[in-house]
């Protein structure tokens, strides 16, 4: 099995104010290590993360079809699962890449729990993209950082949600851009990301950058597990760990991580 955790896939730009597909972000040779890893001709899976979003979602399975060709993949198919289709979720084991969409990350976490996605992927091996919110839902505990007016101030707010199990790693994606943003009067680094690391350590990526989890499986009696792990940081990337801030990984270059 093969795991991207990504801050974005790129894939799309503004013309005319209006979204239009192109190729996924090629920086880090993301594009590259994709196509080895699923070949140039997957079935593809794509799942919500808002599952009544329709216009939105519609929008997004057109911009990831274009970006595909333009990244110069040939799909045999693309599935986009949302409240509207979940049987196709019953044919997941036809499919070679699964890609998590972004989004609000309670909210897709709720809408994964509503449809066993844990358990669907037990016996599944293949490839999976995270983005953004499905890169964080993909943690065996998610770190839910708040991200909308009135979380960060709500003290009811749960920061940290059963995930998909995929990974030990809690990430917090386009760090570039919400770094020095605030929520409720919160700075996002120093006064909830900094603090928050003292319960579990957190890996910042920029768009462009990601994270590339390689499982080795074995069966036995039918039943799959992974008996090596492997994971590598691609670009610029820091870790938060017991209230330290410390650079990881830099643009154009790699490290290997002592946790997955």
């Amino acid at each position: 099995m093969d795991i991207f955790l990504t801050s974005s896939m790129g894939g799309n730009k503004q013309r005319k104010g209006v979204k239009v597909p192109c190729s996924f972000d090629r920086r880090n040779h993301f594009v590259d290590k994709l196509k080895t890893a699923c070949g140039l001709t997957p079935r593809v899976m794509m799942i919500c993360s808002m599952p009544d979003g329709h216009e939105v979602n519609d929008m997004y399975r057109e911009l990831f079809e274009g970006a595909f060709v333009a990244s110069g993949f040939q799909l045999q198919e693309l599935v986009y699962v949302d409240d509207r289709n979940p049987e196709q979720l019953d044919r997941l084991m036809d499919f070679d890449l699964i890609i998590l969409c972004g989004g609000h990350v309670p909210t897709q976490n709720a809408y994964f729990h509503s449809i066993c996605l844990k358990q669907r992927l037990e016996n599944w091996d293949g490839t999976i993209i995270g983005i953004s919110a499905g890169t964080m839902n993909a943690a065996e505990t998610v770190y839910a950082q708040p991200e909308l007016e009135g979380e960060a101030a709500d003290p009811s707010f749960v920061r940290y949600l059963s995930g998909l199990g995929l990974t030990g790693i809690n990430v917090l994606p386009h760090f570039k851009d919400v770094r020095r943003l605030s929520v409720d009067g919160y700075n996002v680094e120093r006064q909830l990301t900094i603090p928050d690391s003292h319960r579990s350590p957190i890996v910042a990526l920029n768009d462009g950058s990601y994270i590339h989890i390689t499982k080795n499986s074995v069966e036995n009696h039918g039943v799959k597990s992974y008996d090596k792990y492997k994971a590598t940081v691609y670009g610029a990337a820091w870790l938060f760990d017991g209230g330290l801030k410390r650079r990881l990984c830099w643009q154009g270059r790699s490290r290997l991580l002592p946790f997955v």
